[in-house]
């Protein structure tokens, strides 16, 4: 699995040298870009690949207190995927697949044909008014409130791809070709086209350590004509595969007839050069989008999904079950009902703010010395440490969408930010407990299973599941296959006769 990570201007990944998988499907056969892609996986794979659970062993919850605490910053990076995170990586997997295909640079008069493209785009920019949508274009929207993980779920899922593939021999034939996943970039906060092609090109330089700044973007000096051409021609010589705008709300701040030259560039990309984009944002971006679209929707090359709060349903279940293993107090309780009503009314079933509450509550039942969690415990860490997202929560829970639209662009929330408050109203308080009762049997206080697993680990969900813990809703997982299943039992039996 390949991981991704933050550097000064966005987002980078991984980097590996081309290994061709043959093809199958004949529209994929032939063609480098397609052929070192990871082959196409079961929706289980897919599945395991994307859990990330923090590490935990029962013995853990012996640890000075201290220790717990650190460990309990970990649940942040907590990641229980769900249906819609298999329909996502579908949708992107199919969207780079099927972009690449009219894409080979091994096929006759691929220059030539990038070159009239390029020109073709920049005639159309100037058309203000050109609208000409193909088919076979590919894009895809992908908007929801804040905190419900769009980013976060995008991220990993481009972690499943290399972002840089470099290629060397292909069939015999020399074929030196540096081979670009994926970009995600952040939408400027001016909203800005010129902005977004100075981002561009300096994430670029960044993860492929070229210097197209200097030349294509002239030192920050061309023109925005220019930086949109040429952002063109970059991503076209590097086979970028598929390009992702994150934020895209900014949109509504650009100057008077901004946000449409922008979404317009967007669209050329798409149909000029059979680029596929990922817009994604807050619900404030639907009104621009359904504008900027209409026409791409009838011409079915328009792809969109909706990520509201989640319901309590069995997917809020199954993300609520499976975070509820994770407890460092010296008392891990049970999630009664009363437990589960009280998280999913201090989260609205935001996900991101569910998982800060858990944090949050610990480190409060830790510091007061409770060790145990409780619905009222929940309440007073929630209320203390996140008092800024209180309104928003609000406006949620009494179902008022007026006020809800006015602050639905809330930032996320810092973890380290909102600890630190929590912390500072009982630096006064009760200190920490020193010394744990040893006496106290460990398996009356663990869950009765061995969670020894790190951020990286898939056994944590096969042992979940043998203990019976999501096994009445993991079934119900629409994506994950029956052969997918008997894959993965076959893997957990091999593996655990290897450790006997």
């Amino acid at each position: 699995m390949n991981k991704i990570y933050h550097n000064p201007f966005g987002w980078s990944g991984d980097e590996e040298d081309a290994i061709y998988h043959e093809q199958i499907l004949p529209m994929y056969q032939d063609n480098p870009l397609i052929e070192a892609l990871p082959p196409i996986r079961p929706s289980v794979e897919v599945f395991r690949n994307l859990t990330k659970f923090p590490p935990m062993k029962s013995e853990y919850r012996l640890f000075p207190a201290e220790e717990r605490l650190h460990l309990i910053r970990c649940i942040d990076q907590f990641f229980q995927p769900l249906p819609r995170h298999g329909r996502l990586f579908s949708d992107i997997c199919g969207m780079i697949y099927k972009g690449y295909i009219a894409r080979n640079p091994l096929s006759k008069g691929f220059w030539k044909t990038l070159d009239g493209n390029v020109d073709k785009l920049v005639v159309n920019l100037r058309q203000k008014n050109h609208i000409a949508y193909r088919k076979s274009a590919t894009t895809m929207s992908l908007i929801g409130i804040s905190g419900i993980g769009k980013s976060r779920s995008l991220e990993e899922v481009l972690s499943l791809f290399p972002q840089i593939i470099n290629h060397h021999t292909y069939r015999g034939v020399p074929f030196p070709w540096k081979q670009l996943v994926w970009l995600k970039l952040e939408c400027p906060h001016n909203g800005s086209t010129r902005s977004l092609g100075l981002a561009f090109f300096e994430q670029i330089d960044w993860i492929l350590g070229t210097n197209y700044m200097h030349g294509y973007a002239r030192n920050g000096r061309a023109t925005e004509m220019e930086l949109l051409k040429n952002m063109a021609r970059v991503g076209a010589i590097h086979s970028l595969g598929v390009l992702v705008i994150d934020e895209i709300q900014a949109l509504s701040q650009a100057k008077s007839g901004g946000a449409e030259e922008m979404l317009n560039f967007f669209v050329e990309l798409v149909n000029t050069l059979g680029l596929p984009i990922i817009l994604i944002g807050t619900y404030k971006a639907q009104k621009l989008f359904s504008q900027a679209f209409r026409q791409a929707r009838r011409a079915n090359s328009y792809g969109g999904d909706s990520w509201d709060r989640m319901k309590v349903d069995e997917d809020w279940k199954l993300f609520l079950e499976t975070l509820w293993q994770f407890q460092y107090t010296k008392h891990p309780v049970k999630l009664t009902d009363r437990l589960a009503e009280t998280l999913y009314d201090l989260s609205q079933g935001i996900t991101d703010i569910a998982i800060k509450v858990f944090i949050l509550g610990q480190t409060l039942a830790i510091r007061t010395g409770e060790e145990r969690l409780s619905p009222e415990l929940l309440i007073t860490a929630s209320e203390r440490a996140l008092s800024m997202v209180q309104p928003f929560l609000t406006a949620l829970r009494t179902n008022n969408m007026d006020q809800f639209m006015l602050m639905e662009d809330i930032q996320p929330i810092n973890l380290e930010i909102a600890l630190n408050d929590l912390n500072s109203i009982y630096t006064n308080q009760q200190s920490l407990e020193p010394h744990l009762d040893s006496n106290e049997s460990l398996s009356k206080r663990a869950l009765g299973i061995d969670l020894a697993i790190d951020s990286s680990s898939v056994d944590a969900y096969d042992q979940l599941k043998q203990q019976n813990l999501i096994s009445d809703i993991s079934s119900d997982l629409s994506f994950l296959s029956r052969n997918g299943k008997e894959e993965s039992n076959e893997a957990s039996t091999e593996k655990e006769e290897s450790e006997k």
